[in-house]
């Protein structure tokens, strides 16, 4: 059963909530997001608030 399940949690019932009920998309693994300068820093303090790893590279205009 892979790992981000919550104890006693079927797939089945998992799958129910991430695509009928969350839609945040992040059962379908990692995403490439394009922020810009002023989005990047609230992106990370909001990844470290819900405890997610985070990876942000730099980009142009300083943005990632």
């Amino acid at each position: 059963m892979p790992p981000f399940l919550v104890p006693g949690l079927s797939e089945q019932e998992a799958s129910d909530i991430c695509m009928n009920r969350c839609r945040a998309m992040c059962c379908r693994g990692p995403l490439l997001l394009e922020l810009g300068p002023d989005e990047v820093e609230d992106f990370l303090a909001n990844g470290e608030r819900l405890q997610v790893k985070v990876k942000a590279n730099r980009g142009v205009n300083n943005g990632a």
